[in-house]
This record gives structure tokens, C-alpha cells and sequence, in this order.
């Protein structure tokens, strides 16, 4: 993620429930953020549904938006299904 002058305070939600706390991603320049540690779940077999949530904004920040550069999600133990499947 980039933190951007016109960025909010995001949430991210695991099958519409919040995991850990809302994160603000304002900065007054444009610099990359670098890896977030977001929270940690554990995930019963099947599908699940990742997204983010606009929870606010900082009150410096100019604008709305949020940039996802890239996403890696860990897994702490072996699985023998994939965690992350694209397009899923």
C-alpha cells in the first residue's frame, strides 16, 4: 500500500467482520507504506471474502482514495488446501 495525501483510514473485513484495528494511511507525501501486519485470523475450509472499508479520514488528507499495490497473505502452519487462489 501507498500512503498518499489523499488517502483515508481503511478497514479490512474477513467475511464482512473487521480484522484488527482501522489503519490510516495519510502521509503528506507519497511514499510507499511497505508491508502492513493487519491482523490474523484462522479460516475454516472453503471460501472467504476479503475486502476494505473506507473508516474514516485523516483531517489533513485532501482528497478520498486507497492504493493497493500488492497483497501477500502468510500462512502461520501448513495447509494442505490453498489459502489464495486467484480470481476466488
Amino acid at each position: 500500500m501507498a500512503d498518499l495525501a489523499a488517502s483515508e483510514t481503511i478497514q479490512l473485513l474477513v467475511d464482512g467482520q473487521p480484522l484488527g484495528e482501522p489503519i490510516d494511511l495519510y502521509a503528506a507525501l507519497v511514499l510507499p507504506s511497505g508491508s502492513l501486519a493487519i491482523g490474523t485470523i484462522n479460516l475454516s475450509a472453503g471460501a472467504h471474502t476479503l475486502s476494505f472499508r473506507i473508516a474514516g479520514k485523516n483531517t489533513a488528507s485532501n482528497g478520498c482514495s486507497l492504493e493497493l499495490n500488492a497483497r501477500t497473505l502468510t500462512a502461520k502452519q501448513q495447509c494442505s488446501a490453498p489459502i489464495w487462489r486467484a480470481g476466488v
